[in-house]
């Protein structure tokens, strides 16, 4: 990770972050190494993102690989909760995942947060790329603002490759809804 690395050898490492910005975090991907996570790189951890987390404008470098994965996160057999008003995962830019990009094992629950305003261009999953175990999408989460949605060739808001995927209303009166809209597709 470009800003941070949550890495644990051995399971049972927990960080919690809250009232940080993470911005213009930038990796370079060359013909040895692959990039991933321009912001955040979480692996065998678990990632709780409080109040007032900004993660914003992480991107890869022109290097010669096509494979910059997770521009604002990326997590691999990993848990992140991001749960907190005023969180936002927005501006960032990847060959797949522009916001965030879950693999293999991983457990990502969204709450309170928005993720908006990432682009992978000609790739998969502008806001989400999900190849994880379980997806949580709840309470308040907003995948794509009207004037800032996420962009990707497919799943623009949210792709899904593999896993279980829940997407819910926790107030039934209609203001804690999560919203999955205004993303842009180009397939």
């Amino acid at each position: 990770g470009g800003g941070l690395a949550v890495v644990s050898v051995n399971e049972g490492l927990t960080v919690s972050i809250y009232n940080a910005t993470l911005n213009g975090n930038k990796l370079k991907a060359n013909a040895e190494n692959a990039s991933y996570g321009a912001n955040v790189y979480i692996a065998n951890s678990t990632c709780n993102f409080g109040a007032n987390v900004v993660i914003q404008n992480g991107t890869r470098m022109d290097g010669n690989r096509n494979d910059a994965l997770g521009g604002g996160v990326y997590m691999t057999a990993s848990t992140l909760v991001v749960d907190g008003a005023g969180t936002i995962i927005e501006g960032n830019k990847a060959t797949n995942g522009g916001g965030i990009y879950a693999d293999t094992g991983s457990v990502l629950t969204i709450y309170n947060a928005s993720i908006s305003g990432n682009d992978v261009e000609s790739g998969l999953g502008g806001g989400i790329y999900f190849n994880g175990e379980k997806l949580n999408v709840d309470k308040g989460a907003e995948i794509g603002k009207s004037d800032n949605g996420n962009k990707a060739r497919l799943g623009a808001g949210v792709y899904i490759a593999s896993g279980n995927v829940v997407v819910g209303n926790i107030d039934a009166s209609g203001s804690g809804e999560a919203t999955i809209g205004y993303n842009i597709a180009s397939e």
